[in-house]
């Protein structure tokens, strides 16, 4: 019995070893099919990320089929995070009378959208939930009455580099508007009164991380999932967060959430190292990576962040192989008037 238990795990190691080498080529082919732009325009950009940003609008089309069980599993907790804080925020507006309805989230590297996609269909189930008690709430007499009458606008602003994925986002992200507005079409010809209703407005903005075209203080939330290893310069990203996140003093601080690989599992040290091998033996520019939870935490300190919580975790990918995940929950400095 034990000599099989010891077969059957060395035979898992040895297939998730072969799927760990086999990931790079499968996810977008041995290396991207168009040529790279070296002309003299283009000269110092660095010509890794010319080619991710290749090998992104390859993959493009079929991105959502290929990684469903990653991105499902990942975005588990960061979705959770961005519902927690909103009806928090919705909550405390309720009870301090607080005349700012709108909350705005910002998705940056949003890729095909597939957070925002969810964020809108956990909105709409909290929009059903919430017309389930109206009539509870109608029978309610006074000013925090008439406040919950009151409708809450939920901004989603999705930010990305690549041309080919916000034509996904925009088109997956369409779908979801149109079938949020029809349910509370519906569901306002069968109440009279539609308490604590929210509406989402989507916004696409093609951007780098570093160059958010953003205003300052315009955010409640700003979230990084899976892409922050991707970033040419993650400091001046983190600077470009916290520079749109609400930070007043005025007790509306914003909150940033990253979910990004961590480089203490062993599994994503050996990817990391193949994906160098994969690029840098064809350009001289450092191929990115992710950061160990050490590091990040040292350039959120860096750059301003405080109250930071980190959760290390490991998810399934394909249902075999084992992935190192880490998230981070911090907000910025408040920044006196």
């Amino acid at each position: 019995m034990a000599y099989c238990s010891i077969r059957i795990l060395i035979m898992y190691y040895h297939y998730t070893f072969l799927l760990l080498l086999l990931l790079p080529a499968l996810s977008a082919g041995a290396l991207p099919k168009h040529e790279i732009d070296i002309s003299n325009n283009n000269k110092n950009t660095n010509l890794v990320f010319q080619a991710l940003q290749v090998e992104y609008r390859e993959m493009a089309s079929w991105y959502d089929w290929f990684w469903k069980s990653y991105t499902r599993e990942t975005l588990k907790i960061p979705l959770d995070l961005v519902m927690m804080q909103q009806q928090a925020k919705e909550s405390c507006g309720r009870l301090r009378l607080y005349n700012k309805n709108t909350f705005t989230v910002v998705d940056v590297a949003c890729g095909t959208g597939e957070l925002l996609k969810r964020i809108i269909i956990s909105i709409n189930h909290q929009t059903k939930h919430n017309k389930e008690h109206d009539e509870v709430g109608e029978k309610k007499k006074g000013i925090i009455t008439k406040f919950l009458k009151q409708q809450q606008q939920l901004s989603l602003v999705g930010i990305e580099p690549c041309t080919e994925m916000l034509e996904q986002a925009h088109r997956k992200l369409s779908l979801s508007s149109s079938l949020q507005q029809q349910q509370l079409t519906s569901a306002s010809a069968s109440a009279s009164t539609m308490t604590t209703a929210t509406t989402t407005t989507t916004t696409l903005k093609q951007a780098p991380a570093e160059e958010l075209p953003l205003k300052d203080s315009s955010a409640d939330i700003v979230t990084c999932t899976n892409a922050f290893h991707f970033f040419r310069d993650k400091s001046k990203a983190l600077l470009e967060m916290k520079r749109v996140l609400k930070s007043d003093g005025t007790g509306t601080t914003g909150t940033l959430i990253i979910t990004d690989w961590c480089q203490d599992f062993w599994m994503v040290k050996m990817y990391h190292l193949l994906e160098k091998i994969r690029w840098n033996w064809r350009f001289v520019d450092k191929y990115p990576g992710p950061l160990s939870s050490k590091e990040l935490l040292t350039l959120l300190q860096n750059a301003g962040f405080v109250d930071v919580s980190l959760t290390k975790y490991v998810v399934r990918v394909f249902w075999i192989l084992p992935w190192g995940m880490q998230t981070i929950v911090c907000s910025p400095q408040n920044r006196r008037r």
